[in-house]
């Protein structure tokens, strides 16, 4: 049974990191913390693009609470195929003080997912172009800006590498669909209120 630890906030890639300008990145740099994008490249797998969509399958850097967000990372093999399962690894920061409000991958997953892991349709061995996808259906995150850090790594429980690894390259708006709230997230929940006999 694969492990459920956490994908790390940094990726353990020495052969070549490409710093990005600011404009390139798109990050903006905060008087408290600045935030340095970078991608950190092995290979033989390489991000060629990253395109975000809404629920309507439109580009968009800007997206609403309860929206469908999508993820789209296109990529080629520069070299042999590697034989393992080609799999994701997204982190997602509060850009106001870079607090770490998500982390998931199809590596060490967790929860349902556990049971069809072996058999998940997505675990598939990287072709020679393709595209992975994370689909976040009905999106919890709250009004915000927020910096995307996203990697294509094997399927491996337990591994941290990652054949290229954007660092907070990404940034991503969240805009309310309802009442404002200071959270990051509004949970998907059921409520109940059951009533006894009057007295």
């Amino acid at each position: 049974m694969p492990g459920v630890s956490a994908l790390p906030s940094m990726p353990k890639l020495e052969d070549d990191v490409i710093a990005l300008s600011k404009s390139d990145a798109k990050v903006a740099a905060n008087s408290e913390n600045r935030a340095v994008a970078k991608v950190y490249r092995r290979g033989p797998v390489v991000i060629d693009r990253v395109v975000f969509t809404d629920g309507e399958g439109k580009p968009a850097s800007v997206v609403r609470t309860w929206d469908t967000l999508q993820i789209d990372v296109h990529y080629h093999c520069d070299g042999d195929i590697p034989k393992e399962t080609l799999g994701i690894g997204i982190g997602i920061e509060r850009e106001r003080d870079m607090v770490m409000i998500a982390q998931f991958n199809t590596v060490n997953i967790s929860g349902a997912e556990l049971e069809q892991y072996d058999d998940a349709p997505y675990r598939t061995v990287a072709g020679r172009t393709g595209v992975v996808r994370a689909i976040l259906p009905d999106l919890q995150m709250l009004e915000g800006q927020y910096l995307i850090s996203l990697g294509l790594c094997p399927n491996i429980p337990g591994l941290s590498e990652f054949y290229e690894y954007h660092h907070r390259v990404y940034r991503l708006s969240v805009i309310p669909a309802g009442y404002p709230s200071g959270a990051v997230f509004y949970p998907k929940v059921s409520w109940v209120h059951e009533v006894g006999d009057a007295a």
